[in-house]
Formats: structure tokens, C-alpha cells, sequence
């Protein structure tokens, strides 16, 4: 309950791998790094919850400034007043997540070399893909939180989640990558 991160790693050079752990808590970020490499996979991150704290030291769940970092086979949810993940890396590998209900999903920086496919994205408050950079980033194929893709001017019927700056997300997902529950979120938006 401190606001804190779980785990902070901070160092030139340094490396962190995290696989099949579980994080909860409103009031903590779970990981905060920077340094060389980060490696997050199978990890489940939940925000749900009041927070208690008044503000959160990182802007998201996962933030890192790296080299490189690799994000995969992962569920990050209900971080309403915190992004997804933040990451600032030459490489990034953004594969097989599921992220729903964050201020905005996935924030993305300082890359050379991206792969953001085969994601879950939806009812996220402001967007579910921030592409930072002025390279045009293929995001591609991901669930945006309807079959149509995420919304915009050329398609005014598609409710998915936004995305902001230069994205080719190609033919979206008609369905979830990962599917819930039935009668769960998957498929609703909050227009």
C-alpha cells in the first residue's frame, strides 16, 4: 500500500527476467526498471481495487527504459489511473498480452525495432497504443475491443480502442486472441 513499485531495478547494464508471478494491488506499480533488459512473461498484474495513495511514483504498470524490452503471454488490468505499460527501448516485443481497463494500454518510445501482435487491448479510458515516434509502427494482428478495429475517422462504426500516432494495425482481430469468460468484457466498450 505504499505506492511504491513491487520491484525496482535500476542500473547500467542490468537485466531482469519476470515469469508466472502474480502482482495485485492499487497501490503499487509492479515493475519499475531501467537498465538493459527486461523479460516479463506469463505474469498477471492487477490494479483493481481504491487507491489509497495520492499519486504513484511511475506512469504505468510496467515502465522500463531499457535496451530492450520483451513482454509476453501477459494480463495487465484494471490500472485505471496508470498506462499498461510504458516502454522506452531500442527493441520492443509486445506479444500474446491481454490489457484492459488502463488509462491508456501501451505506450511506446525511443524504439528502433517493434513488435506489438497478437494483443488483447480494450475499455481502456483514453487508448489502447500510444506510438511515440514519428516511425510508422505496425501493430498488427490485435484485438482493439471490437471486430471493426479501433475507432476512427475511415470506419466511424468501429468502437475498438483508440490508438494515437503513426500506427498501421492492418486487419484487426475479429475476436479475442485470449477468449474470457462467456458473457464476459471482450467484445463491449465503454463509448
Amino acid at each position: 500500500a505504499s505506492g511504491m513499485a513491487a520491484i525496482t531495478v535500476e542500473g547500467t547494464g542490468a537485466t531482469l527476467t519476470v515469469r508466472g508471478t502474480r502482482f495485485t494491488g492499487a497501490n503499487e506499480t509492479p515493475i519499475a526498471f531501467t537498465g538493459a533488459a527486461l523479460t516479463v512473461q506469463n505474469a498477471s498484474l492487477s490494479g483493481a481495487g481504491t487507491r489509497a495513495v495520492p499519486a504513484l511514483r511511475w506512469p504505468a504498470a510496467i515502465s522500463a527504459a531499457a535496451s530492450s524490452a520483451e513482454i509476453t503471454g501477459s494480463t495487465i488490468v484494471d490500472y485505471r489511473g496508470l498506462d499498461g505499460a510504458s516502454l522506452r527501448a531500442s527493441s520492443i516485443r509486445f506479444e500474446g498480452n491481454r490489457l484492459w481497463r488502463q488509462r491508456r494500454g501501451l505506450e511506446i518510445s525511443q524504439w528502433a525495432t517493434a513488435s506489438i501482435a497478437n494483443n488483447d487491448f480494450a475499455d481502456h479510458e483514453v487508448t489502447a497504443l500510444v506510438n511515440s515516434e514519428t516511425l510508422p509502427l505496425t501493430a498488427q494482428p490485435n484485438w482493439w475491443g471490437d471486430g471493426r478495429g479501433p475507432r476512427r475517422t475511415t470506419a466511424p462504426d468501429a468502437v475498438g480502442d483508440s490508438i494515437v500516432g503513426p500506427v498501421d494495425f492492418g486487419t484487426a482481430a475479429a475476436a479475442p486472441n485470449v477468449a474470457g469468460a462467456t458473457a464476459s468484457e471482450d467484445s463491449l466498450r465503454i463509448v
